[in-house]
């Protein structure tokens, strides 16, 4: 790609950001123009202006061309364009809508009762919060328990992929009003597991803290790190720096994060790891039935109903506000989806692939963007190997 092309895209990718009022990743990317916007209008006719000459190149680079699509769409959902949901999740993260069937919700449901059971744990919402997520430390004690389960984790990752991740990670204490437990946070030089403390919000076991690590440091943290070491060394296009979770690129970066336990950790996984790797799973599915229901037109309480029925921990207001979401923020409406899809996309492909075959497949996933597409074209191309 001409140099002068390559960098008006990064360009109008940080000026859509300024624009927005959004903090763009310099540290991403190599070049510094900026290609400043009065108004998302003037955005969309450059970003469609990238499309037309990415689809006229007999050069084309498939993962560069979606996320500049992705970016339109994105910017044409801002302006209030009327995008049916099918077709903005096809052109922003890359996926096909599919409702999971009821048969499935109810033999996961199945699995956890039964699994709660082996641990004298009923399955009700006051139980599993007062029994299974009961764990309990000072700050101090739990800054320790955190710090050395980063160490352990760091070798065994690391011979997994046969990659080192040498770059800094933090873990720091929050207490905020937000629906999450942990979070990363990227910062100019270093990555912060941010871990939330507010027990309204937050509550813990210690599988669910050894995959916060897993997820967020060993699955997006040491994936972005690499995706940035290549773009400085000129291996990647400098273009992929400039992450947007609406885009390609969140089916590729949840796909490690939701799935790094199955592959890496995959002998690790105990009773209490199994337990809360369905609740997550029933979770992703059920939710992402109750996007595609309220966007097809569902009355919203129906689709909360649906949603707290089948997944015992939903808070209603919380469960409402994101349901909305999905249809009304132009962000969520794309992004929300990526995690349900993107996890069962790779279970299902830990599950296709033997060992060896395994590991080069989730080892690629941090060397080299990809579509949803190239993904699933990669995952058969190693499968058919597999099998000769």
């Amino acid at each position: 790609m001409e140099k002068d092309l390559q960098e008006n895209i990064v360009g109008s990718y940080r000026g859509l950001r300024r624009l927005l009022g959004k903090r763009f990743k310099d540290n991403f990317v190599l070049s510094n123009r900026i290609i400043k916007y009065n108004n998302l209008e003037e955005a969309l006719s450059d970003f469609t202006n990238y499309e037309k000459i990415l689809l006229d190149r007999k050069d084309n680079n498939e993962y560069i061309l979606k996320k500049v699509t992705a970016t339109k769409y994105y910017i044409m959902s801002l302006l209030n364009y009327n995008i049916p949901y099918e077709e903005y999740m096809e052109n922003t993260i890359g996926v096909t809508v599919k409702t999971t069937s009821q048969n499935i919700i109810d033999h996961i449901v199945k699995d956890v009762k039964t699994k709660l059971e082996q641990l004298k744990i009923i399955y009700t919402k006051k139980e599993i919060y007062e029994k299974f997520y009961s764990f309990s430390m000072n700050k101090e004690d739990l800054k320790e328990y955190l710090t050395k389960e980063l160490k352990r984790q760091k070798s065994i990752v690391e011979s997994y992929l046969e990659l080192e991740f040498n770059d800094e990670c933090i873990i720091e204490f929050v207490d905020e009003e937000v629906p999450y437990g942990y979070y990363l946070n990227i910062g100019e030089d270093k990555y912060i597991l941010n871990v939330n403390i507010n027990m309204d919000n937050s509550r813990f076991n210690k599988a669910s803290l050894r995959y916060a690590i897993a997820h967020e440091i060993y699955g997006h943290a040491m994936q972005l790190s690499y995706w940035n070491k290549f773009i400085k060394e000129g291996i990647i296009n400098e273009i992929c720096g400039c992450e947007e979770d609406y885009g390609p690129e969140i089916i590729q970066l949840e796909g490690v994060g939701e799935s790094i336990v199955y592959f890496i950790f995959k002998d690790e996984i105990d009773l209490e790891m199994e337990v809360e790797l369905l609740l997550d799973k029933l979770h992703h599915l059920v939710q992402n039935n109750s996007y595609i229901m309220f966007n097809s037109g569902y009355p919203l309480e129906e689709c909360v109903n649906y949603y707290c029925d089948n997944y015992i921990l939903g808070d209603r207001e919380f469960v409402k506000k994101r349901i909305l979401l999905s249809k009304e923020d132009s962000f969520y409406r794309a992004n929300l989806y990526s995690y349900g899809s993107s996890l069962i996309t790779f279970i299902n492909i830990s599950e296709e692939l033997n060992l060896n075959k395994g590991k080069e497949f989730f080892r690629q996933m941090y060397l080299q963007p990809m579509t949803y597409k190239e993904i699933l074209k990669y995952y058969q191309k190693l499968k058919l190997e597999t099998n000769i």
